[in-house]
């Protein structure tokens, strides 16, 4: 009975010396070997890519990634030449002046929310004697009426949170110019300036030299703000306490 398996050829002297049959690698020579430059060699001594499965000869080596580790942001600061820097010219930058001066102004405000509680109850415990030295007669019978109609008491309790108010935006200005929030260091501003207009209406001149004073730091802040010279970023470049630079 005939078998059914294919059949197989079997190969020759002829087939072996055919370049296909010939697994075995070509043996270097002088002729295809270079050893300055790995690139030259044969197909078949270059090292396979356990990825492609094909030679590395055209791959290239990669390099690892270049860090950026130098945090300078000079090719960002704006120019600040002419720009005015320090309060005064001389003294310290205008953030540090910022909150030097809210400050202040929240201490004040505090001492006159003390003041306003001590000299009212003070005046509703001594009325009959604070009445018996006034020369006025109309001013004595006003303020009678005041605290008799309890008038004095909703007076006392309108500047009490008009102070506290103050102090609440007084201290947005110490936030903004801690945070860099332009909003808070204008808050603080416009209620300088509000209280300047104020004093300039009664003509109080410690109190106009004074909020004058106060409003200007925030002037020049908000400004340097805007500019994008004083942030959290450039802020190191323009620091300054009592004129130094170099802190």
């Amino acid at each position: 009975m005939a078998s059914k398996e294919p059949f197989l050829p079997l190969s020759t002297e002829d087939d072996l010396e055919n370049p296909k049959y010939n697994l075995q690698p070509p043996v270097p020579s002088a002729v295809n070997y270079n050893s300055n430059s790995s690139s030259q060699q044969p197909q078949s001594m270059q090292p396979m890519s356990s990825i492609t499965g094909g030679s590395n000869a055209n791959f290239a080596v990669a390099q690892p990634m270049a860090l950026d580790t130098n945090n300078n942001h000079d090719d960002y600061f704006p120019d600040s030449s002419n720009r005015h820097l320090l309060c005064c010219n001389c003294c310290c930058d205008f953030r540090r002046a910022v909150l030097i001066v809210n400050g202040i102004s929240i201490g004040l405000k505090l001492l006159a929310m003390f003041g306003v509680a001590i000299g009212f109850s003070y005046i509703d415990k001594n009325l009959d004697d604070i009445e018996n030295d006034m020369s006025d007669d109309n001013v004595r019978k006003q303020v009678d009426e005041w605290f008799k109609s309890g008038l004095a008491t909703w007076i006392e309790a309108g500047a009490e949170i008009l102070l506290a108010a103050m102090v609440g935006l007084h201290a947005c200005g110490i936030y903004g110019a801690l945070q860099f929030k332009k909003w808070g260091v204008l808050v603080a501003g416009i209620t300088f300036a509000v209280e300047l207009v104020v004093a300039l209406i009664s003509m109080d001149l410690g109190s106009i030299v004074l909020q004058a004073s106060f409003l200007y730091p925030h002037f020049f802040m908000y400004q340097l703000m805007v500019a994008g010279i004083m942030n959290e970023v450039n802020y190191h470049k323009i620091a300054s306490c009592c004129g130094d630079r170099h802190m």
